[in-house]
């Protein structure tokens, strides 16, 4: 392990050692996963921090050097992370010096995220989905969370907020660690369920899941009650995608029962699918 340089005429020649260290170690630049990924970045990182003769101005340009590392292996360094704990940072990367890089590599555990962990928590939902469609599950866990929630307290949105809330941090605690969260088979077979109600005809989605039986026949007898009462078509079409979408929030949840019709309001939905960044591709 490299340490402070003290004859800066050398500092080209050690630069290239380095370099070549870099682009030879595996394990940093085809990690098996992310703890050996952090485990080299730390020690790459105190051999590049310690090269440099000029304290001053160092600490950022190695630090945009290893997330250009982290990049290229797939990861992302998430400078905010580290500038919320500067003073912590700037121990460890103090200590890293001496050769003491288990400060320096908890820091990395919290601030080294996979690109797809950074783009859920940042991007539009169609965005991080395009780049990542591995990410489809999350989206949907917490499209199930939202329609769980809505159920369980259809009065009181800031609670649906504040545990959506925390639902997202667990997701995200998870994508953190390298991990993609999946669907239960249950929640996988309403999923489908769920898509097959919104996106088939009803004989069709019927076929392929028997359960969707009731839901459909309640949409149908809504959509002729709709029609009886000679409301204009845009309202009535607006009724009725809002209580197609509830339905399918309660296949989603397990629930194939029907809704009561008159519990549904002639006016957009405050969550309909084009308000949420939580919906996914059903």
């Amino acid at each position: 392990m490299f340490r402070f340089l003290k004859r800066p005429q050398y500092i080209e020649s050690e630069g290239k050692k380095l370099s070549r260290a870099l682009a030879e170690d595996k394990d940093i630049n085809q990690p098996p996963d992310k703890r050996a990924f952090v485990e080299r970045l730390a020690d790459h990182y105190s051999d590049w921090n310690a090269l440099h003769p000029f304290r001053e101005g160092n600490g950022r340009s190695t630090r945009v050097f290893m997330e250009y590392v982290a990049r290229r292996a797939g990861y992302s360094l998430d400078q905010r992370r580290i500038d919320a704990v500067k003073e912590r940072w700037n121990h460890a990367a103090s200590q890293s010096m001496a050769g003491q890089l288990e400060p320096i590599k908890q820091i990395f555990m919290e601030a080294v995220r996979p690109q797809r962990a950074v783009d859920f928590e940042n991007l539009p939902r169609e965005t991080a989905y395009k780049n990542h469609p591995e990410l489809r599950d999350s989206f949907m866990l917490l499209r199930i969370e939202r329609a769980q929630l809505a159920l369980a307290h259809p009065t009181n949105p800031q609670a649906v907020d504040h545990f959506m809330r925390q639902k997202t941090t667990e997701i995200l605690r998870v994508l953190d660690m390298g991990k993609i969260p999946t669907l239960t088979s249950e929640q996988k077979r309403n999923a489908d369920a769920a898509s097959a109600f919104l996106g088939k005809s009803p004989r069709e989605a019927a076929k392929e899941h028997p359960a969707l039986a009731g839901p459909l026949a309640t949409l149908g007898a809504y959509k002729a009650a709709l029609d009886a009462q000679g409301i204009e078509q845009a309202q009535r079409e607006q009724a009725l995608t809002n209580m197609r979408q509830a339905l399918a929030d309660r296949i989603l949840t397990g629930q194939y029962r029907s809704v009561q019709t008159q519990q549904m309001r002639f006016q957009p939905r405050n969550d309909a699918p084009e308000a949420t960044n939580e919906q996914s591709p059903l």
